[in-house]
């Protein structure tokens, strides 16, 4: 993103970045969400090498150059309003999925305290906390993001067509966003650098599953970028050991097919 005005009031995204985003094209990996590099195959190579305890991830984004500086402007230099904009792409190319998913609640990849407060937020809790708005509607806190009452019109016809969607298939979804049933207990070392071993390793202990897990039926865990899986599978399984019974992903962002 450029970090500069939308050139229409109450648009979350300048028509000019939203042209130049890398969303994922043609066969996905039926398990991560990665675009496939083999179109033949149903799953990426690393999903055929290794058992994911998430039911299904769905990503949106390819995660290049483009997208490497968003998530950057998100996460490092302070660019909290990126959180709208992303939320709004999520909602507006994967909402009937998501509502078909039917969780009953939003879960975002928790960051320790100490990062957080250094951050000032966390970038995933921002991102799900204006997904959920979107999902839901909550006409307070999208004006609160500078939405024009059109916009507000547009978000209530998308929404009508996505439920109508999603009840014809049988389900109905809920979205609050709970930060009670997951904490990150352990501050680890920075994943970029790590190999897809060393980061399911790194991150071994690093989350747990709260008493309020006990008994939640269907969660939605979101984070921002999918690359081995290694923080995706590493949440999974602490909310599961805490009695979550289903875990379903959803990632702004994939690495490549390698």
């Amino acid at each position: 993103m450029c970090g500069g005005l939308p050139e229409k009031a109450g648009e979350l995204i300048c028509r000019v970045c939203e042209e130049g985003i890398p969303y994922i094209k043609g066969r996905a990996c039926r398990k991560c969400g990665k675009q496939l590099a083999e179109q033949e195959e149903t799953l990426c190579k690393s999903c055929r090498k290794h058992e994911r305890s998430f039911l299904v991830n769905l990503c949106l984004l390819n995660y290049d150059g483009v997208t490497a500086e968003m998530m950057a402007g998100l996460k490092y230099h302070g660019k909290k309003e990126y959180a709208d904009g992303i939320a709004w792409l999520l909602w507006r190319y994967l909402g009937t999925e998501l509502r078909i998913l039917a969780p009953e609640a939003l879960v975002p990849v928790p960051v320790h305290r100490k990062r957080r407060k250094k951050r000032g937020y966390n970038q995933t809790e921002a991102i799900c906390r204006s997904l959920s708005a979107f999902l839901s509607e909550d006409r307070a806190v999208l004006m609160a993001m500078g939405l024009s009452e059109e916009m507000l019109r547009e978000v209530a016809r998308i929404n009508r067509l996505q439920r109508r969607r999603a009840e014809g298939e049988g389900r109905k979804g809920q979205f609050p966003v709970r930060t009670d049933l997951l904490l990150r207990v352990k501050n680890t070392e920075a994943q970029k650098k790590l190999s897809a071993p060393e980061r399911l390793l790194n991150l071994q202990s690093a989350f747990r599953g709260t008493e309020a897990a006990s008994g939640v039926e269907t969660v939605l865990l979101l984070d921002d970028i999918y690359t081995t899986g290694a923080t995706m599978e590493a949440c999974t399984r602490a909310l599961l050991a805490a009695g979550v019974r289903q875990v379903y992903g959803l990632c702004v962002c994939a690495g490549a097919d390698v």
